[in-house]
């Protein structure tokens, strides 16, 4: 079923600049697409909690071949992750502050990117 609905908005998707998207829902979406289509297996082992196929990275990378032109994948407390279609990428890590409310902070992270970037 994923595989039809990331077809059906490949449309969509081809005509996207710049896509803000966090990295579960860049798992979410484009994850298992990509290791099928590729050809790829995803190996998961439960007793280290570690997925071995398909970094958040990698999956970025892979986007931005598809046709997106800037991919920033926010990583919550962890960093922001940016790649662009001319092979420029940049981690930037977050600042320790002490959290009152996240309430709509991805939403102003995305317009104040975007504001700083156009």
């Amino acid at each position: 079923m994923l595989k039809k609905i990331l077809k059906s908005s490949k449309k969509l998707l081809n005509r996207t600049n710049i896509l803000l998207i966090n990295e579960n829902e860049l798992k979410l979406l484009f994850k298992d697409y990509y290791l099928e289509i590729n050809g790829l297996k995803g190996s998961y082992n439960e007793s280290t909690d570690v997925d071995n196929s398909l970094s958040f990275k990698d999956i970025a990378r892979i986007v931005v071949n598809d046709g997106i032109e800037t991919i920033v994948v926010k990583r919550g407390e962890k960093s922001v992750f940016a790649i662009n279609n001319q092979n420029e990428e940049v981690e930037v890590p977050v600042f320790k502050t002490d959290v009152v409310d996240t309430t709509a902070a991805g939403d102003s992270f995305n317009a104040g990117f975007l504001y700083s970037f156009f």
